[in-house]
């Protein structure tokens, strides 16, 4: 297609943000604007939510700005969507299968039902396919929802005050391990590691390579240094402050900038960046 200059970011109902390039020879749409649009082989309607390119996002090809036709076709499938998730979930349940219906969307030509559910283990499509009532004539597109995937969707407020990262400005979620909570000094405990899906906290791992940068200009534990006119062990870190903890041979711990103290001798512990140095040799796979 030729001519396209203007991009927007599109909310598509079961497919989540995706990029469109714009015709130059049309008015520029702005958030809250109904588009129709094609992904792979379905049209598509949805929603302008923002006019910024994000590099990552998948795409979409716009068609074009959704006229009063299509705007009553979208209310229609849209109460469709509702009463046959409704049949659905009733036939489904009554077979024994756990099944969490959060949401189903009709394609703009009703030729595909894209049916959203909560999902903690893997579930047989097949048996619920089996159990769709025969007069759904349209391609059904199961798509389970994983506790990250739920949380993004719903949303909420993080112990930090803000709104989810999930579903605000994160698009896709990374490996996360408790070797990065370990790190970064975070007590290993539900309430401090988990967000509200239940999963360990994406935040951790965002300064996960500079804390495992900041450790590594410290002296391991174990360390005998000498600084300050003290002369013992390192014993503790804390690591953005660049503060060691060093116990005498008196027994007495103190506090001392790392900047202060020489290394006396080399770490008693085997491990030559101390007892977290597995988990920043491998924070870059």
């Amino acid at each position: 297609m030729t001519g396209l200059e203007k991009v927007c970011v599109v909310q598509v109902a079961g497919e989540g943000k995706r990029i469109c390039r714009l015709r130059a020879d049309i008015d520029p749409p702005g958030p809250g604007d109904t588009v129709i649009v094609a992904i792979d082989d379905c049209v598509e309607n949805g929603v302008i939510v923002d006019v910024e390119l994000t590099a990552d996002m998948k795409s979409a090809t716009f068609l074009r700005m959704a006229t009063e036709a299509d705007q009553s076709r979208i209310e229609a499938n849209r109460a469709a969507a509702k009463i046959d998730l409704g049949r659905i979930t009733e036939r489904v349940r009554a077979a024994g299968i756990a099944f969490k219906p959060l949401n189903a969307h009709y394609s703009l030509n009703h030729d595909r039902f894209v049916i959203q559910f909560g999902c903690e283990e893997e579930l047989e499509n097949n048996r619920i396919i089996a159990l769709i009532p025969v007069d759904i004539k349209a391609r059904i597109d199961l798509r389970p929802v994983w506790p990250r995937e739920l949380c993004a969707m719903i949303g909420g407020i993080g112990c930090c005050g803000r709104a989810y990262c999930c579903c605000t400005w994160q698009n896709e979620f990374v490996p996360i391990n408790i070797g990065m909570a370990k790190i970064q000094g975070v007590p290993l405990l539900p309430t401090s590691l988990n967000g509200g899906c239940e999963r360990i906290k994406c935040c951790l791992r965002f300064e996960f390579e500079q804390y495992c940068d900041a450790t590594n200009a410290l002296p391991p534990l174990g360390t005998e240094v000498e600084g300050s006119g003290v002369r013992g062990l390192v014993v503790g870190h804390d690591v953005l402050r660049g503060i060691v903890t060093v116990r005498t041979g008196d027994g007495k711990q103190q506090r001392i900038l790392v900047a202060e103290l020489r290394r006396a001798s080399k770490p008693n512990s085997g491990c030559a960046n101390g007892p977290h140095a597995g988990h920043c040799a491998r924070k870059k796979e």
